[in-house]
């Protein structure tokens, strides 16, 4: 009886071992670390467990079992707090408050324009006003130079089919999305990410949600990134579709970037 116990005890060992290794690729920095713990005590009970069955003593399985089952327990609950979404600031969980820009520059989202440039002009037209992309070439990173961790609300679907397009044009605090079409498409599409941004009705970067929220009532929030690994970690957003063709989005709270595109956004995801 004592062997079978002990044995019984190897197997929900190595099952602990299984689950906290396997539960560390889903979690970040020092929860993975404590969740990997939890998987070598798990192997150490395993390997007590063996030596029990050897002795057959019962009272070192029982003890193995009781361990076992509080690292299962412990990897749970670290991963649960470590899920996607536990930490979100929601659109409401900030009063509304505007940030302070003296000398604002505005992005106006009816015209669609924003520092000499217009949604609707041609790429060569930006890239002559602007200069070349500060994108370096080759790289895999998005969006406004510099602010690659201010995320945009969610994914979309770029006008045009083309499998080759020249890319975006991605300067410092903004970028021009441009078409997927091979011969000098036109801009569909700007990111800001400047401290001085702001849209023609006073909402804009270091705002908070509910102020956006104030301004723009039409405004739908959700959290972007908690079903994907490529979004972490997640983030309140709010976007809306204010005009034919004008979709408008404000990431994070604080928001930290204006997106404005002739496309709707993806649902969040």
């Amino acid at each position: 009886m004592a062997v079978v116990g002990a044995l019984g005890a190897a197997a929900w060992a190595l099952l602990v071992f299984a689950l906290g290794l396997d539960a560390s690729k889903e979690a970040d920095g020092a929860v993975a670390s404590a969740i990997k713990l939890t998987a070598v005590i798990g192997l150490a009970c395993f390997v007590a467990a063996i030596v029990a069955a050897r002795s057959a003593a019962l009272t070192l399985s029982v003890v193995i079992l009781a361990l076992g089952a509080l690292t299962i327990a412990t990897s749970v609950a670290l991963l649960a707090a470590n899920a996607p979404g536990a930490d979100v600031v929601d659109a409401d969980d900030l009063p509304a408050r505007q940030a302070d820009r003296p000398r604002p520059i505005v992005l106006d989202e009816i015209r669609g324009s924003y520092r000499g440039t217009t949604i609707g002009d041609r790429r060569s037209e930006a890239r002559r006003r602007h200069g070349p992309s500060q994108r370096p070439a080759g790289s895999d990173d998005s969006g406004p130079v510099g602010s690659d961790e201010d995320g945009t609300p969610g994914s979309w679907n770029p006008p045009g089919s083309a499998a080759v397009s020249p890319p975006d044009l991605d300067y410092r605090g903004r970028s021009y999305l441009v078409e997927q079409r091979p011969r000098d498409p036109r801009v569909y599409g700007i990111i800001v990410t400047d401290r001085r941004a702001q849209t023609s009705r006073g909402v804009g970067i270091g705002d908070t949600l509910a102020f956006a929220l104030q301004r723009y009532t039409q405004l739908r929030c959700d959290v972007v990134g908690p079903l994907t690994e490529y979004v972490r970690p997640p983030f309140a957003a709010c976007h809306a579709r204010i005009a034919a063709r004008r979709y408008l989005a404000f990431g994070k709270n604080p928001i930290r970037s204006i997106t404005l595109m002739t496309v709707p956004f993806d649902e969040a995801g």
